[in-house]
């Protein structure tokens, strides 16, 4: 289950990354929505500058999820934009391809979520005390660096 799961990230992540980078880099044609209702919207947001915001993400949730770094956060920022394209796809367009393209985009985003649900289930807490992150810095440096802040010493 474990390659599976690997499977789908870097699938996710690859095709994060390249739809992102294709945006600013045009390396690819980049598609012409066409559709009477998700055309214009995909056009307002480029006019008001959200679709560049989108891209960005994008690219770095891509590059989280190739590299394996914080992927629990890129996919929980990744998930607007995995709702929005499912529902412009399935519900609005609803070509063949289309349909296939949300699809995959909201399943392999949903699925991941599932895969690293344990990290979000202190989320779901009826009642949580307060844990500012100005109080939490020493826990956050040590995971990054893998330092033990108590004992001055770093992991093996």
């Amino acid at each position: 289950m474990r390659y599976v799961m690997l499977w789908i990230q870097m699938a996710f992540g690859m095709h994060s990354l390249i739809s992102g980078l294709n945006y600013f880099l045009e390396f690819l044609p980049l598609p012409r929505v066409m559709h009477p209702i998700a055309g214009p919207f995909v056009d307002a947001m480029t006019a008001m500058g959200l679709f560049d915001l989108i891209k960005l993400v994008e690219v770095l949730v891509g590059f989280a999820l190739v590299f394996n770094r914080f992927v629990p956060l890129a996919l929980i920022a990744e998930l607007p934009t995995s709702i929005t394209i499912s529902w412009m796809s399935v519900i609005v367009v609803h070509s063949p391809r289309a349909v296939y393209t949300g699809l995959k985009e909201i399943l392999f985003n949903l699925i991941l979520l599932a895969w690293f649900a344990g990290w979000f289930t202190p989320l779901l807490r009826p009642r949580a005390e307060g844990r500012p992150l100005w109080n939490e810095w020493r826990g956050m440096l040590a995971a990054l660096t893998g330092a033990d802040t108590q004992k001055g010493a770093t992991k093996p």
